[in-house]
């Protein structure tokens, strides 16, 4: 069995993005169970110092995500992991938009939507034990190094359905009372300071059914509160409707609460009465400020 370390680099000092679990790894961890089995991988989040974990869980990859604004950190944990002669894949929203910023430490880039893109990489470890460029110019959405150049491979096609995902395996993650879930990928608007529009491309929604389904199983591990990530919740508003009338109709709102978060443009009665349907406690409103030319 091979052993994969994922690496969620986030700022150690502030644990902002510590608060809660990162849920890439979850997906990934689910889709590689789907796509080539349970047996083949064991996977681990990095929690605490890097080099004890290299030395105790002995992983055969290092895969680690980031973005911008702790990209610093991302460098740091794979000239670690190179100290240790290990292979690394780098993914997230920093590689996706800036790929030339991949370092001589980080073997594989992992530009877009990652579920695909990393199981071919796992299925090219397994044949060959190894991350060549002759293996992995077949590979599309990433990028590498071919004798010191910079080799990107043309890009891959997003799901078409989010619904053939399978649920997030948050098994090796663990569960808290407030844990979190994602019912989409994407946003609408294209705001200056927001990557996600750029990185995601389009948006995309799970089903009604899909949706419910996660809640159950996250409520059978004892969660009690559920953060929404989506980051729009409230664009659609008729999906919003049925997921609510869903959640309600298996009473799913009597045993559990939710957060999301929403912009305020998108805010109707039917909105609101969509939202308190679910149990709904609290939303993050962003604000707009609008400075006049006079």
């Amino acid at each position: 069995m091979k052993r994969v370390l994922f690496i969620d680099a986030v700022d150690p000092i502030s644990k902002f993005g510590e608060r809660f679990s990162p849920l890439w790894p979850a997906y990934l961890a689910a889709y590689i169970k789907k796509q080539i089995g349970s047996e083949k991988f064991e996977f681990r989040l990095l929690k605490g110092n890097l080099e004890k974990q290299l030395k105790s869980f002995e992983p055969h990859i290092v895969a680690i995500s980031s973005v911008s604004m702790n990209y610093n950190f991302a460098i740091s944990y794979a000239r670690i992991a190179k100290k240790f002669g290990l292979p690394v894949i780098i993914g997230g929203i920093h590689i996706s938009n800036m790929p030339g910023s991949l370092t001589k430490d980080m073997d594989v880039g992992c530009m877009g939507e990652g579920e695909e893109t990393f199981s071919e990489l796992l299925r090219l470890y397994l044949e060959f034990g190894n991350f060549l460029p002759n293996n992995l110019v077949k590979i599309k959405g990433i990028i590498y190094r071919d004798n010191g150049e910079l080799i990107t491979t043309p890009v891959r096609p997003l799901f078409d359905s989010l619904d053939q995902l399978p649920h997030p395996k948050r098994s090796f993650l663990g569960y808290r009372t407030t844990d979190t879930m994602l019912t989409a990928r994407g946003c609408p608007y294209r705001c200056v300071f927001c990557s996600v529009s750029r990185y995601w491309k389009k948006v995309r929604f799970t089903s009604p059914e899909y949706v419910v389904a996660e809640i159950k199983e996250l409520m059978e591990r004892g969660v009690k509160i559920i953060k929404i990530y989506d980051d729009l919740f409230t664009f659609n508003k008729s999906r919003l409707e049925k997921v609510a009338d869903k959640i309600a109709t298996d009473a799913l709102n009597k045993r559990v609460k939710f957060t999301c978060w929403c912009r305020a443009s998108t805010v109707t009665q039917d909105v609101v009465d969509a939202l308190k349907l679910m149990n709904v406690v609290s939303v993050e409103l962003a604000l707009k400020a609008v400075v006049s030319e006079h």
